[in-house]
């Protein structure tokens, strides 16, 4: 799970999101915390798939890195876009516990739910 702020045209935006994917090659377990950053106007850029590439190195206390593409499945409309045209993306990193390391890319899949500040939800 992962809470988001967004900050677009429209105002802020408060939610969150949680994702599903596929990815590898990698092998181990962690438990990790992270900050996301992306040039998303809003909630609704970041929902639906996008393409991860993550690197990881954890060893009791890890470090990782990761950078996804959001990305349409209809092959006409290709990268989503935000409202300056560019190719929405986010990079997380952070650090937790655990033993593991990989070199990743993989396919995942975000919901996201939403509250907008002073509007009723």
């Amino acid at each position: 799970m992962c809470v988001i702020v967004t900050h677009g045209p429209d105002g802020w935006d408060l939610g969150g999101s949680t994702s599903v994917g596929l990815s590898g090659p990698g092998a181990g377990a962690s438990l990790d915390g992270g900050l996301l950053v992306s040039n998303a106007d809003g909630m609704d850029q970041l929902a639906g798939y996008g393409l991860d590439k993550e690197l990881s190195l954890h060893y009791k206390v890890d470090g990782f890195v990761n950078h996804e593409n959001a990305i349409n499945l209809h092959p006409e409309r290709g990268l989503v876009r935000n409202s300056e045209g560019e190719p929405v993306w986010a990079v997380t990193a952070g650090t937790g516990v655990g033993i593991e390391a990989g070199a990743e890319v993989g396919l995942n899949h975000t919901l996201t739910c939403s509250f907008r500040p002073g509007c009723n939800p």
